[in-house]
């Protein structure tokens, strides 16, 4: 069975009649990729192990859908899921029928539901908190920031569990506002959070571009990542989540 052959001729007409390309193909994967809005979306087809999926999401951001969530949006499916085991099938010719027939199954999905679903994970990529224009915040003024909020906040005359109350405090005041007047000052909070455990227990900064986060780790004992970009938005966010963030700062805390 060429599998490329039979990706190509199902697939590929879906894919350039709606403006995606074949940016990669690696071992039994196909990823098509088209830019939408500043997003690049990614629709996977992927051979794993003898059972086709597909997956699609932001590039780099991992998946938001899979095709198993929409087979009820059609009439008449080709197979169910079993049948995407195509190796499991009891010969040659029935292994390319449910190949074949998974990929027509993907193919209808798109055509259904694409559009929908390219518009709902793009948007939804858009409104994310944090987001791009935070990291770039983070990587490109950081000192600034961390000199600016450090005035505000004094971490020198306090512990590290009341400067954490202090910065909550400071979150949970900019609720009142809207993201676009307070995310410097949240992006500011955390450049101190994170200046002042690495001046009091070690650690290093980091961060992963293709995620668009911003970590520490290596504090201390732990071997952990602290993601505070998240966990302050988070925080601004949904206010039930501070007991837990004051919970892990007082452990390490207690711990040191």
């Amino acid at each position: 069975m060429n599998k490329r052959r039979i990706v190509k001729e199902i697939m590929d007409p879906y894919m350039d009649k709606n403006g995606f390309i074949l940016a990669k193909y690696e071992r039994g994967d196909w990823y098509y990729r088209k830019e939408i809005e500043g997003a690049v979306l990614e629709i996977c087809i992927s051979d794993a192990n003898g059972r086709l999926h597909m997956h699609i999401g932001i590039f780099g951001k991992g998946y938001d859908v899979q095709a198993e969530q929409f087979m009820d949006t059609l009439t008449v499916p080709r197979t169910s899921v079993w049948d995407w085991d195509y190796c499991r099938k009891e010969t040659e010719e029935k292994k390319e029928k449910a190949y074949k027939d998974t990929l027509y199954d993907f193919r209808d999905i798109l055509e259904l539901n694409g559009n929908e679903i390219f518009e709902k994970i793009v948007t939804d990529y858009k409104n994310r908190i944090p987001n791009r224009k935070h990291y770039l915040l983070m990587m490109e003024h950081y000192d600034e920031l961390e000199q600016k909020y450090s005035k505000e906040l004094h971490p020198e005359k306090c512990n590290i569990v009341e400067l954490w109350e202090k910065i909550a405090a400071g979150v949970e005041e900019a609720r009142k506002h809207p993201l676009e007047e307070i995310e410097e000052r949240l992006v500011g909070y955390v450049a101190v959070m994170e200046t002042e455990i690495i001046k009091r227990y070690g650690g290093e900064r980091g961060n992963n571009p293709d995620a668009e986060s911003c970590f520490i780790c290596n504090v201390g004992k732990s071997r952990d990542t602290i993601n505070f970009m998240g966990r302050f938005f988070l925080l601004w966010k949904n206010e039930d989540v501070r007991d837990w963030e004051k919970r892990e700062i007082e452990d390490l805390y207690n711990e040191h």
